[in-house]
């Protein structure tokens, strides 16, 4: 008698409802919508209190080759932190594609201080075509000071599980569809009521420099947001490069300013010791300069370069930067000590070099 013929034991691949091989293309068993951060998603940053029309999160919904899918409805799920009231610090929530409104306006529901939901049932059919993608963006206001919006507290916007979409088979508008790609969560967003920006620019010569015992190197200047003033409270500047390298002198540094001629606000002079890698830092602390809402304070930053190293055959370059979110401080009245966005830093206070 023949042998018994031998079973194929290879293990099948998983059916994720997409297309199979072959000469042509061939349809999904099932239908899918695939939920993903979109590659322009915003970045962990801050926003002001009062601030209209903030992209909160931005997300893509992608259709197998089942068919047109329609997607008529989304829960975001909502984390929060640094909050203790049962507030919504963002109102107004809209689901939009471009400028069309798909969703909303509603409002946040909160289970606890540090959990809310939205939920959008789509005003306007909300279809996927089959093997293609629809951008969505979260949007909303955020709450003004006056009505309640707490200072500091971090939210992030997600989609948490496939359940949280519910997507429809066009052609027999029944069939229910599957989803797949949860939990996608959003970049922070924290809550302030003012924040500031910086600017800078180097003082005379960038090239060339006389080493002297005050030598104005920056001009560094921050801006309050125009919705309320700010406090300067703390700053940490590091110096790099050539002219302090490993071993050379101490050196002295100053806040000055250019109104008075004397230190900015509080700040006292520091000394700076030259180290490993040729750079070394110093921090000004309890500086307590107020700059009002809408309005620029600039002011120097002086050293005495009369030591600074010297060679006979090559220029010595002088960085001065804020490097770290925790190397510039301030309070927005409620908040304090609040350091800078991520996307701020490394910032360049002044590049130059001495003769």
């Amino acid at each position: 008698a023949s042998a018994p013929a031998v079973q194929d034991q290879t293990p099948e691949a998983p059916d994720n409802g997409e297309s199979g091989g072959g000469g042509g293309e061939v349809p999904a068993v099932r239908p899918v919508l695939t939920v993903s951060a979109a590659t322009d998603s915003p970045p962990a940053r801050y926003e002001v209190m009062g601030t209209t029309m903030v992209t909160l999160a931005k997300f893509r919904m992608s259709a197998n080759n089942f068919g047109d899918l329609r997607v008529t409805d989304v829960r975001f799920a909502v984390e929060i932190e640094n909050q203790q009231v049962w507030f919504s610090n963002f109102q107004n929530l809209r689901v939009m594609e471009g400028g069309t409104l798909l969703g909303g306006p509603a409002s946040m529901s909160m289970s606890a201080v540090d959990r809310g939901e939205i939920q959008f049932v789509f005003s306007l059919p909300t279809v996927v075509a089959k093997n293609s993608t629809r951008v969505l963006s979260l949007v909303g206001d955020v709450a003004s000071f006056t009505a309640g919006a707490v200072s500091g507290a971090k939210y992030r916007f997600g989609i948490e599980w496939a359940r949280d979409v519910t997507a429809l088979v066009v052609d027999d508008n029944v069939t229910a569809v599957e989803v797949i790609g949860a939990p996608i969560w959003s970049e922070s967003v924290t809550v302030y009521r003012t924040k500031p920006a910086l600017t800078s620019s180097a003082l005379g010569l960038t090239t060339g420099r006389v080493r002297t015992a005050v030598d104005d190197v920056a001009n560094f200047s921050m801006t309050a947001h125009p919705a309320d003033q700010l406090e300067l409270q703390a700053i940490t500047l590091t110096f790099s490069g050539g002219a302090v390298r490993n071993g050379s002198p101490t050196f002295t540094v100053e806040l000055i300013d250019p109104a008075t001629g004397s230190p900015l606000g509080f700040a006292v002079t520091q000394t700076a010791v030259p180290g490993s890698g040729d750079n070394c830092s110093v921090t000004f602390s309890g500086i307590n300069y107020t700059i009002s809402a809408g309005t620029t304070k600039s002011f120097r930053v002086r050293v005495d370069s009369s030591n600074f190293a010297n060679s006979a055959t090559t220029r010595e370059a002088l960085t001065v930067s804020v490097n770290a979110i925790n190397d510039l401080r301030w309070s927005d009245g409620s908040s304090q000590q609040i350091p800078l966005e991520p996307a701020v830093v490394p910032f360049t206070v002044s590049q130059v070099s001495y003769e």
